[in-house]
Formats: structure tokens, sequence, C-alpha cells
């Protein structure tokens, strides 16, 4: 007699393999010359097939894509003979003088084991907000930090 509890597997539930997970692919990171370089490959006269790129490289299907569509722009910055190897912004800070003298203060905590929080660290902020420009330049030539105060 037939469990009725069980479900009837099914030939297509085989053929499949829905019950097994797909493999996790790993992230590939492409840098400028490659994204170039597949757009040139793209752009042969006989033209190859996105799932033929995207096997080729070694990505997804999506990935050619969203590449090809960015096309106009990858080879402009290749062309135009960018230095580096992958693209980044750099999009500044607001507060990037505060930035930096406050990262040079926390190097020299650091340097001498003091302990430090991040309320400690946005105290340290707060004060260097208040100092003025003349101030801060003479600081940072200094290198003076005064790590007595951050324990009043």
């Amino acid at each position: 007699m037939e469990n009725l509890c069980t479900p009837k597997k099914r030939k297509k539930d085989f053929d499949n393999n829905l019950n097994t997970p797909s493999p996790k692919r790993s992230r590939k990171e492409l840098t400028l010359k490659l994204k170039y370089d597949l757009i040139t490959e793209y752009e042969k006269t006989p033209k190859p097939t996105q799932k033929d790129l995207a096997i080729q490289f070694g990505i997804g299907k999506t990935t050619v894509s969203d590449i090809l569509k960015r096309s106009g722009e990858y080879k402009t910055i290749y062309e135009d003979n960018t230095t580096s190897a992958r693209k980044r912004h750099d999009t500044g800070s607001k507060y990037g003088e505060l930035n930096d003298l406050v990262f040079q203060w926390f190097k020299q905590a650091r340097a001498k084991n003091i302990p430090l929080s991040d309320p400690i660290i946005q105290e340290k902020a707060l004060e260097t907000i208040f100092l003025d420009h003349e101030q801060r330049e003479l600081i940072v030539i200094l290198g003076l930090f005064d790590l007595n105060k951050l324990f009043l």
C-alpha cells in the first residue's frame, strides 16, 4: 500500500536538480581594461552573443549586459589614458580637514596605548571644530595634540 503522506517524486524533480541549491558564484571584480576588452570583443564583426562573452570572461550575463550599456563611458575613460586599473570615486568630504586632524590625533593616541571610545573621539572632533584656521595649521605643522585633555 502506498503511503499517502509522502508526495510522489516526479521525473522533472530529478532532471532539474530542484532539491539541490545552485552553487554560489564568487564575486569577480573586473578592471577597466577587462571591461574595455569585453566591449571591443563585442564590437567585432561576427558579434558574439552576450552568453558567449559571459562564458569567455567568467562573469554573469547580466554583468555583460550592464557593461555593454555603459560601454561609451568605459571606452572614454580607458581611452583618456586613466592610469589606475580600478575606477575610484573621490567624493571628498565636507569636513576633510577636520577628519584629517582627528585621524592624526587618533593615530598618536593609539601609538601611546590610550584607550579610545566613540564619545572620546567625538569630543576631540568638537574641540577641533572650535579652533580657528591658524590654530589648525599650527597643530598640523607641529603635530601637537593635547592628549591630557582626554581624561578631564
